[in-house]
Order: structure tokens, then C-alpha cells, then sequence
């Protein structure tokens, strides 16, 4: 007798599940053992955020910090040294729930190999795939992004109670990441008032639903009670960022009229072309096939939740590339539930040139493995060399940089055993402890994790007409700590004349060797006096 199509499901979800198991033991092993890579600038300040646990933050939740500090904790208490690995296995966490939660919606929508597919689908992004190895927020942003899907799932299609409670807790807990998720819900919301007839609800549905509100807002408790504390810097934050009045940065927009550049949008737009890959066109097509259909008999109300899910927050993120200059990865958790619908449309059956593009993406994923796994050697290779020759002949590239910036996840060690150089030298030339100042978080922080001991680095993002930044709300990190005054410093990035404003004399050594940069100079300043006066 044939195995019933939801056994064949069942078995198809338990291989889709295996495979993640494999994929994440494959992504430790290079951490641990492979990878030459240091952290990102971004990386590393969440680390510095996790030496420094607190409710929330200037410009993020406490999610990522928190794990972070649960990784470098679990270390120490094997007694094993800190390293990028401890930093980065949230991350690699993260992108096992969400392959695992991509299986389950894989299986919901097609089961016929729907799971498994959907699984290589969420390896062949490459946004996706890189945040399962590197520890930024958007990582874990996936996860529960993902995971609230799959509850929303249950609760609006199963009839299930207990799954408005996991709703709650993927969005509080998402919450604590990034904001973003938030813009799942009007998703959700649109789907149940828009798909009334395919709903399956539970009786007695609108308790669980104020259970899992009640679980939601949890997530948004401490980032509330911190930013009250803290003047709403977080809020500043985001208005800076769209160029609003009221923002940490001097506005662009308000008062003074208003200016769109249409670049903005077609760069947003073309970026997530560069982010998600050949399956975007997959998607799209797919998408559109389940809108299309939507009040016909052939309409998919699984397929329609997933569809959904994604459209609040492009529409969102469009909406702001007329108002400001988005980041390209802005959107990309807006792609989660439309994977396992390319999965679907790259299953038998589905048109030839459908297949070629999921091909094509098995290309490009196969090329990022083995070319980024030691990109440092690649760049360097005779190849690359020859490569480079001509078109710095051309003067299209520079002839002693690598056509790919690898160097800015490689030189870390570098720039901070150059920068304990010169603190020695300083310390001998002044009979006095130096500290080290970074006009940059991201320099800040790395410096901060791989200079020797690991020691306290002040930034001055915030002083002057930079934007502010987390390290100027502790204590310690505090350029106004009197135990600095008269000290030495050495100084990273910045211009030689704005640290004349702290210091009796500053002099210029030049960039710190393995400085990604070559405008961003470093400098030496004697007798720190406090940024008193400014232009």
C-alpha cells in the first residue's frame, strides 16, 4: 500500500530537517576551524554591546547583545578563549531556525518535496546566506520572522490555540532585534480581513489572540522602559536616518522643502536583486501566480499568508527610498515567506525557464562557498593578479588594492597590533597611560576586541557634527571622564584640525597598517583637555 501523500510530507519535512542539521555543523566546523575572516566593524560593536548588557540600546534592541553575551558566557564557561567563532554562532543558530522554519512552510505549500526544496532555496539567497555567518541583527531577524509565519499558520489555517501564543513570542522576540517585524503584522492583518473564507479558527480564537498581543508586547517592554530613561534616542535615531526634523542628524528634509533623488528608489530596488539572487525572479513569478488566483478556485490561502507577509514592508520601504536614502538589506526579511513559494515554482511541472534560474542560483551559491570561504587567498591568487593588471592599467582599479575589499573582514589584527605600536611608544615617550579614541563606533569597537587585554576604546562619533552612538551613553566610554585629562591618546580617523580642539598639540603618523582606507588617517595627541569649544 502507498504511503498516504501526508506521510510522504511527514518523511520529506524529517529529510529537509537533517539537512539543516548537516548545514549547520558544516558552517561551525568553517568558524572554527577554516575561516581566516576577523569581525566586521558591525559585528564587533554588538560584542562591545555585549560586554555592557542593558535593557536596550542607542540605536538597536538588546536581542542581539543579549545573545552574543549567552555565546561568549557559554565560552567561559568551558573555558575556552573568545574569539569571531563565540560572536558568530548566534548567527548560525539563527539560520537553523530559519531553514528549519523555511522546511515547514516548504511542506505547507508543496508537499511533494516542498520542504527540502525550500531549505536549498533559503541556502541559495545570498543575504540569507551570509547572515548565517555573520552575527548582525538580521540574522535572528529571519528566525522569528520565519517562525512567526509558521505560528500564524496554525493559529489562521489549523485552528490552532496555543499558536497565537508563539505568534506573540516571535514577534516580541523579533521585536528585540529589530523594529522591522512589526511590519508583519499589517500583513497578517490584511490576510485575515482580505482571505475571510479560507480562515480555520479555533473556537474561542479571540482569548488566544489576546494572549499572544499580551506575549508581543512583552518583546517591546524593555526597549520602552530604557528609551524613556534615555530621552528617546532611539527614536532621534530613526528620524536621522530618514533625514526627518527631530533625528541625531542634521535634517534633509522638513522646513527647508523636500528632495527625492529617484536613485534612491532604483538603488533599493536593484539591491535586492544583488541580495536575494537569481530566485527573485521566481519569486515575483510565483507571487504573482497566487495573487492572480486569489478569488478563483484555484486560489491557494496557504500560499496567499505567505504573500502577505511580504508586502507591508516593501511597500513600507518604498514608501521611505522617496524620503531618504534606504540600506539595501532594509527589506530582505520581506523575502522569507516568499521562498518556499520559489521552491514551489521550481518543483516538476513548473516552466523551463523556471528551471534555469533555479540552476543559476545553484551557481552562484556554489561560487560564494568556494570562492568566500578563503577569499583572502583568492584575491591574491595569480589569477586575480593578472585580473587586476590591465584594468589598473586602464586606471580603473587601483594597482596594489584587491579587486575584492576583503581586506575589511582580514585586517583587524593588523590595524589593532599597529595601534598597540604606538600606544607602547607613546607610553614611552610620555611616562603617561595613553588611550586610544576612534572617530568611528565601527573602528572603535573593533579596536576595542583585538588590541591587547581588550581594553576600554572612547569614540567621538558624537563630538562635533557626527552622529551619536552608544558609547556615548556609558559611563566608562565617556570622553568627559576627568581621570582622561592630560592623558596621551592615540587617535584613528578624523582630521588632524578637529583633534586640535582636545588636545595641546596633535601630530599625524599616518594609517594604522591594515587600514581598509587610506584617507582615514591616525594621529598622536599630548595632554587631552576635553572638547570645550568646537566650531
Amino acid at each position: 500500500m502507498e504511503p498516504s501523500r501526508t506521510h510522504h510530507a511527514a518523511r520529506g519535512l524529517l529529510g529537509a530537517l537533517a539537512l539543516v542539521g548537516v548545514v549547520t555543523l558544516a558552517r561551525l566546523a568553517y568558524l572554527a576551524f577554516v575561516s581566516p575572516y576577523t569581525l566586521a566593524e558591525d559585528e564587533a560593536h554588538y560584542w562591545e554591546w555585549s560586554r555592557r548588557l542593558e535593557w536596550s540600546y542607542y540605536s538597536k534592541g538588546p536581542g542581539v547583545a543579549w545573545a552574543i553575551a549567552a555565546s561568549t558566557w557559554a565560552a567561559r564557561g568551558l573555558g575556552l578563549a573568545l574569539s569571531e567563532f563565540w560572536v558568530r554562532v548566534p548567527a548560525v543558530v539563527s539560520s537553523a531556525a530559519l531553514l528549519a522554519a523555511l522546511a515547514v512552510l516548504g511542506s505547507r505549500v508543496d508537499r511533494d518535496g516542498g520542504a527540502r526544496r525550500a531549505v536549498l532555496a533559503g541556502l541559495f539567497v545570498p543575504a540569507f546566506f551570509i547572515a548565517g555567518l555573520l552575527m548582525t541583527i538580521d540574522s535572528p531577524l529571519l528566525a522569528c520572522w520565519a517562525w512567526a509565519i509558521v505560528f500564524a499558520h496554525d493559529a489562521m489555517r489549523r485552528g490552532g490555540r496555543w499558536a497565537w501564543v508563539g505568534l506573540g513570542v516571535a514577534i516580541g522576540l523579533g521585536f528585540l532585534f529589530k523594529y522591522t517585524i512589526l511590519l508583519l503584522v499589517p500583513g497578517l492583518v490584511l490576510y485575515a480581513v482580505g482571505g475571510r473564507a479560507g480562515l480555520r479558527l479555533a473556537d474561542g480564537w479571540r482569548r488566544w489572540l489576546l494572549a499572544g498581543l499580551v506575549v508581543a508586547a512583552l518583546g517591546l517592554v524593555p526597549v520602552l522602559i530604557w528609551n524613556a530613561g534615555h530621552g528617546w534616542v532611539t527614536v532621534r535615531h530613526l528620524l536621522g536616518h530618514l533625514g526627518l526634523p527631530g533625528g541625531d542628524m542634521p535634517p534633509t528634509q522638513g522646513s527647508g522643502g523636500w528632495r527625492y533623488s529617484p536613485t534612491w528608489t532604483l538603488e533599493l530596488v536593484g539591491g535586492q536583486v544583488g541580495l536575494i539572487g537569481p530566485l527573485v525572479a521566481i519569486m515575483a513569478w510565483a507571487s504573482w501566480r497566487v495573487w492572480r488566483a486569489r478569488r478563483t478556485e484555484a486560489g491557494d490561502a496557504d500560499a496567499m499568508l505567505l504573500v502577505w507577509s511580504a508586502l507591508p514592508i516593501f511597500g513600507f520601504y518604498l514608501v521611505v527610498s522617496v524620503v531618504a536614502e534606504p540600506e539595501s538589506n532594509w527589506p530582505i526579511a520581506g523575502f522569507v515567506g516568499l521562498v518556499p513559494l520559489a521552491a514551489r515554482g521550481a518543483g516538476i511541472g513548473g516552466p523551463r525557464w523556471v528551471r534555469r534560474v533555479w540552476r543559476a542560483a545553484v551557481v552562484v551559491v556554489v561560487v560564494m562557498v568556494v570562492l568566500g570561504a578563503r577569499a583572502d587567498l583568492v584575491v591574491e591568487s595569480s589569477i586575480m593578479r593578472a585580473v587586476r593588471a590591465p584594468l589598473a592599467g586602464l586606471g580603473l582599479v587601483e594597482a596594489d588594492r584587491p579587486l575584492v575589499p576583503v581586506q575589511r573582514i582580514t585586517g583587524a589584527r593588523t590595524m589593532a597590533a599597529d595601534a598597540d605600536r604606538l600606544v607602547r611608544e607613546l607610553r614611552g615617550e610620555t611616562g603617561l597611560e595613553p588611550f586610544v579614541v576612534a572617530k568611528h563606533y565601527g573602528r572603535a569597537s573593533l579596536l576595542a576586541f583585538y588590541m591587547e587585554g581588550r581594553p576600554t576604546v572612547y569614540c567621538a562619533s558624537g563630538k562635533g557634527p557626527g552622529r551619536r552612538t552608544q558609547y556615548d551613553l556609558w559611563r566608562e566610554t565617556s570622553l568627559e571622564d576627568a581621570g582622561l585629562l592630560g592623558r596621551p591618546a592615540v587617535l584613528v580617523g578624523g582630521d588632524w584640525e578637529a583633534w586640535t580642539w582636545a588636545f595641546d598639540r596633535v601630530r599625524e603618523v599616518g594609517p594604522l597598517r591594515g587600514e581598509t582606507k587610506r584617507n582615514r588617517m591616525t594621529y598622536v595627541g599630548y595632554a587631552y583637555r576635553f572638547w570645550d569649544r568646537y566650531p
